[in-house]
């Protein structure tokens, strides 16, 4: 850019030259008038790349004016973002990673070399921004479902230990009554339960399976343990 002007004042002057070159050949006899034409065009590509080489000054200059009003408010939003980054980036892996590095150099040089080169280093920072934007949308998606899964998580265990202590608090109070059915039933839901909260910390998703059928079985013993009960105040009754 810093070259456009004397590019284009050397065009407008090779433009000068080709248009009076076009128009001595235009005096000559007819017949000889040939060079006229690509004179004329000569002289019309050299201005066409004159205002191509003004209009790219006018262009760095709005960019540059762009750059100096949104640099602070990037700055800012940077290292916001590099800050929320370091909260997330167990969910962001190491696309949050290197996004977060990068990021962290193009605020870097944004700092100390803006006064240098500004247009480099803004647009350097914008492309970082938008990498590391992507990759906080990835990371945040994966928060909120790890978020979920330990709401699920807990709330399957917190069911299934409730299911499993009412059904033991039944059977073990009517010893007589119950069954092996129910009995073997709560055992398993017990050791269902036990290998859920054990899986929990590792793998959350076997946990919650683990758990709901640990809740369920535990359902199926209390079902079975109240028809044992039943069916023993039945036989217990005075028969008249």
């Amino acid at each position: 850019i810093a070259d456009n002007p004397d590019l284009a004042e050397q065009q407008i002057t090779f433009a000068e030259s080709s248009g009076d070159q076009g128009r001595e050949a235009l005096e000559l006899p007819v017949g000889e008038q040939g060079q006229a034409v690509a004179a004329i065009r000569s002289a019309e590509g050299a201005i066409t790349q004159a205002s191509t080489l003004l209009d790219a000054i006018d262009r760095a200059e709005e960019n540059l004016r762009v750059a100096r009003v949104r640099m602070p408010a990037l700055i800012e939003e940077v290292r916001d973002e590099l800050t929320e980054a370091d909260a997330l980036i167990a969910d962001g892996g190491p696309e949050l990673a290197a996004a977060a590095s990068i990021a962290r150099d193009a605020l870097g040089r944004a700092e100390n070399d803006f006064a240098a080169d500004p247009l480099g280093t803004f647009t350097a920072l914008v492309d970082a921004d938008a990498d590391l934007d992507d990759a906080l949308a990835t990371a945040r998606s994966a928060a909120a479902e790890r978020t979920r899964r330990t709401e699920l998580l807990n709330s399957s265990l917190a069911s299934a230990s409730a299911k499993v202590d009412a059904a033991a608090d039944f059977i073990g109070t009517r010893r007589g009554a119950v069954q092996a059915t129910a009995r073997t039933r709560l055992s398993e839901s017990q050791r269902l339960l036990a290998v859920a909260n054990a899986d929990a910390g590792t793998d959350p998703i076997t946990a919650i399976d683990t758990a709901r059928r640990a809740g369920s079985l535990a359902d199926d013993a209390l079902m079975a343990a109240q028809g044992d009960v039943a069916q023993w105040s039945s036989s217990q009754a005075p028969r008249g």
